[in-house]
């Protein structure tokens, strides 16, 4: 009942705070949009297959699960948080978001019904939903509203693939941040490789939210003073601006240890693809996942290293 409870509460605030930013949506706007909006898009997408995948099979739980999934943690988590710094200037983005909300209500009603029911005028009286390629008839009663119809043209890999390493890269800063005690009001800067910044791309805005940045910087061979250095993608990664904030001591252990971890498991993958038995005996795909482990094992090994290094004159 707390796990119920605890959703329709975050289901509940995520509508509020949807319907507070969606002030002018563009009705009819096109489903062609930037990097996070497309993102939600495809993971509706995905959504509405695991769903009637699930309802297909009578398998209710997988169902329950999917939805849980996508409403927690890419629609509330993730994509909510990413646009706050635009949805409120951009209609074309308040009509997705719009169209994303009445789709995941209508998906959401046979799960739990009355608030979703609860909330549907709400949704309604904020605009029309429907973007080319998303279908949501309109409606006043949402137990007769008609299911999501949602094309595949939104289902995009390098989207997702892209994405994914957005918010991997948000889970490393919030983490430094979190170790060292660093306030949330506090924003610092980001010195990254150019890999990553291309990464980010056009998504600035999201990422300086998401991780309290205020600049995101080309990354310079050796590690400011002040900076968290670590690793990301095999390669460094500087947090900067916390000159009274790093704990130099406790960072070098960090970084000792991982430095330690890293040496061990290149050793077990090494001991793994030396034996004939395993490269002969084991799936192709199995030995190929092996081989790439190490690979990325070797890589941050060598990023961390790196790090490890940069800090010695600090």
């Amino acid at each position: 009942f707390d796990l119920g409870r605890n959703f329709c509460n975050k289901l509940g605030n995520a509508t509020r705070f949807s319907l507070g930013t969606i002030t002018d949506p563009l009705a009819g706007a096109s489903g062609d949009r930037p990097l996070l909006d497309r993102w939600i898009l495809g993971r509706l997408h995905d959504t509405v297959g695991a769903v009637n995948d699930a309802l297909r099979r009578y398998q209710f739980n997988d169902y329950a699960t999917a939805m849980y999934d996508f409403v927690w943690r890419d629609l509330c988590d993730w994509h909510l948080e990413s646009i706050k710094p635009t949805v409120r200037d951009d209609p074309a983005q308040q009509q997705v978001l719009l169209s994303v909300l009445d789709a995941t209500l209508r998906l959401l009603h046979p799960v739990c019904p009355f608030i979703t029911e609860a909330l549907w005028p709400h949704v309604t009286a904020a605009g029309t939903p429907g973007l080319e390629g998303l279908d949501l008839p309109g409606t006043q009663l949402l137990a007769i509203a008609a299911w999501p119809s949602i094309d595949a043209g939104f289902q995009d890999v390098g989207v997702e693939e892209r994405v994914s390493r957005m918010h991997a890269l948000v889970t490393e800063v919030r983490r430094l941040r979190a170790e060292h005690a660093i306030p949330d009001g506090r924003k610092v800067g980001l010195a990254a490789p150019s890999a990553v910044i291309e990464m980010i791309g056009g998504s600035e805005p999201a990422v300086h939210a998401l991780c309290r940045v205020d600049r995101i910087e080309a990354i310079e061979d050796a590690c400011p003073e002040g900076a968290l250095p670590t690793t990301f993608e095999g390669g460094p990664l500087h947090v900067l601006d916390l000159l009274d904030a790093v704990d130099i001591k406790g960072e070098r252990a960090r970084l000792a240890g991982r430095i330690e971890s890293l040496h061990q498991a290149i050793e077990g993958f090494e001991a793994k693809l030396s034996n004939p038995g395993y490269t002969s005996g084991a799936p192709p795909e199995v030995v190929q996942e092996t081989r790439d482990r190490k690979v990325k094992a070797e890589a941050d090994l060598e990023a961390a290293a790196g790090a490890m290094r940069a800090m010695e004159g600090a």
